[in-house]
C-alpha cells in the first residue's frame, strides 16, 4: 500500500508556475523552430535557379468565323425544251410581251456565275472563235482588257438580272430558225433604243462583270462566239440574243463638223447625248429610223453591204458618246463604225486606188494596232486617223 505525500500550498503554487513556465518556453521554442526552418528555406531558394519552362509560340491565320464562310454554289440554269406543237406560243405573242420583260431590276456588280446556258448545240451558233494566231491574248475585236478607250459591257437578252431565263431565252430554247428569231431580238433592242439606251433601259438584263476599253471596231466575217468569248463568257452567254453596249465622254471638242458612218450585222447604233444620230443595222427593225440614214453608195461594200451614214456633227468636250452593236439570231456577224470630217479629204486611199474608211478611233493608233488592222481582210486607213479622245 502506498503512501501519498501531500504538498504544501507554497509547494503546489511554485510547481504550477513551473508547469506554465515551461510551456510558456516550449511555444516560443516551437515558433523559434520555425521561423528558423522558414528563413532557411527561403535562402535556399534564392540561390537555387528556377527550371524556365518550355515557350510554346503559335501562330493564327486570319481566317474568317466559321460561320461566315460561305460554300462556292455553282449554279446552273436547268431547261426543259419545249417540243413545238399547236399550243407554242407565236412570235406575234412573244413579241407583244417581250418589252415587259425587262423590268426594273437592280444590276449586281458582280454577275453570278453560271456554267451553261444551255441554248442549243454549237452548230447551232458557228464553230469557235479565231482571232489572228499573232494577236495579243487581251485584245479582241471588241476592245481590251484595261487601258484607255471607250469602256463596254456585254448583256445578255436571253437570261434577266438574276441569271434566270427570261421571255426571250424561253423562246430562243424553243424555236431555233434565225430568220424567226430576228423580229424578236428586234422587239426587245427597239424596246432599248425608246429609252435611248439609258442604264435603265438594260437593267432588266443579265450584265457580264468584264468590261472591254474600245479603241476601234473593225470586225471581219466571223462566227456569233466572238462576242461573249471576247468578254471572258463563253460558257455563261451563249452567242445569240447578246448586245454589247460603249460609252463615254469626249474629252476634246472637235474642229470641224464630223459624220458616223458604217455597218453592223446584226445591229449597231450611234447616240450622242441620248439622241439617236445613226442606225446602221443589217436591215431596218431595230430603231424605227433605219431608213432616215442614207446608203453610202460611193465607199465599196466592204460588209457586203452599202455603209448607212449620219448628218454631219459638231462634236464638243462634253459630249456622251454611247454606241450599241448586237447580234440577234446566231450565226455570224461583221462591221464596223468610220468617220468622216466635212470638208477634208479622205487620205485613206489604197495603192489599187480603192477607198479606205478611216476607223472611229479613241486613241492615236499604235504600230502594233497598224500591224493588227493590216492583217484583217477589210482595210481600213491607219495613217492621220483623227482621235475621239474620252474623258477617263
Amino acid at each position: 500500500m502506498s503512501k501519498h505525500v501531500k504538498l504544501s500550498d507554497e509547494a503546489q503554487k511554485a510547481l504550477n508556475r513551473q508547469k506554465q513556465s515551461s510551456v510558456i518556453a516550449s511555444f516560443f521554442v516551437s515558433v523559434g523552430v520555425l521561423a528558423l526552418m522558414g528563413l532557411i528555406l527561403g535562402t535556399l531558394a534564392v540561390f537555387i535557379p528556377d527550371e524556365e519552362a518550355d515557350v510554346i509560340i503559335s501562330y493564327q491565320a486570319n481566317l474568317p468565323e466559321p460561320d461566315s464562310l460561305e460554300p462556292q454554289v455553282n449554279e446552273q440554269i436547268q431547261r426543259s425544251v419545249p417540243s413545238p406543237s399547236s399550243s407554242a406560243s407565236s412570235v406575234a405573242d412573244v413579241i407583244a410581251s417581250i418589252s415587259s420583260d425587262a423590268v426594273s431590276v437592280p444590276v449586281p456588280v458582280e454577275s453570278t456565275s453560271v456554267e451553261s446556258v444551255e441554248f442549243g448545240e454549237i452548230d447551232d451558233f458557228g464553230d469557235a472563235m479565231s482571232f489572228e494566231s499573232d494577236e495579243a491574248p487581251d485584245m479582241t475585236f471588241f476592245g481590251t482588257t484595261g487601258g484607255g478607250g471607250m469602256k463596254g459591257y456585254l448583256y445578255d437578252f436571253k437570261q434577266n438580272s438574276k441569271s434566270k431565263e427570261s421571255k426571250l431565252g424561253k423562246y430562243y430554247m424553243a424555236d431555233r430558225n434565225i430568220q424567226t428569231r430576228i423580229p424578236v431580238y428586234q422587239k426587245a433592242v427597239k424596246s432599248a433604243v425608246d429609252k435611248n439606251f439609258h442604264d435603265k433601259a438594260l437593267e432588266g438584263y443579265f450584265k457580264h462583270s468584264t468590261s472591254l476599253s474600245m479603241n476601234y471596231l473593225v470586225i471581219d466575217k466571223d462566227n456569233a462566239t466572238v462576242g461573249p468569248k471576247a468578254f471572258g463568257a463563253e460558257g455563261v452567254i451563249a452567242p445569240a440574243g447578246w448586245l454589247v453596249k460603249y460609252e463615254g465622254v469626249l474629252k476634246r471638242s472637235r474642229p470641224r463638223k464630223m459624220r458616223f458612218m458604217g455597218l453592223f450585222d446584226d445591229t449597231m447604233m450611234v447616240f450622242i447625248n441620248d439622241k439617236l444620230v445613226l442606225d446602221a443595222s443589217w436591215q431596218e427593225g431595230y430603231s424605227g429610223e433605219f431608213n432616215k440614214y442614207e446608203l453610202n453608195r460611193d465607199i465599196p461594200q466592204i460588209f457586203r453591204k452599202p455603209f448607212r451614214m449620219s448628218e454631219y456633227l459638231q462634236l464638243n468636250a462634253g459630249d456622251k458618246i454611247t454606241i450599241v452593236l448586237g447580234e440577234g439570231p446566231g450565226g455570224h456577224l461583221e462591221g464596223g463604225l468610220f468617220v468622216e470630217e466635212e470638208g477634208v479629204v479622205n487620205p485613206g486611199v489604197a495603192k489599187d486606188g480603192n477607198y479606205l474608211p478611216i476607223p472611229f478611233c479613241t486613241m492615236l493608233l499604235t504600230e502594233r494596232d497598224k500591224e493588227l488592222l493590216a492583217q484583217r481582210k477589210v482595210k481600213v486607213c491607219v495613217d492621220n486617223v483623227p482621235v475621239f479622245s474620252i474623258q477617263q
